[in-house]
């Protein structure tokens, strides 16, 4: 079993390039799941407070 810290992201996913945002609606963008010819889905978390991740 594998320790990282908290709110890092996962080896297989992307850490957001330099020029993405860093918050969207509230929620705060911790790394890029997948992107493609429609855009791109990217895992987040609430900017405030504590809750699951969301895409």
């Amino acid at each position: 079993m594998t320790t990282r810290r908290p709110g890092a992201a996962a080896p297989h996913l992307q850490a957001p390039a330099a020029d993405d945002p860093r918050e969207v609606g509230g929620y705060r963008v911790v790394a890029r799941l997948g992107s493609g010819g429609m855009g791109r889905v990217d895992l987040a978390r609430r900017a405030r407070g504590s809750g699951s991740p969301s895409a």
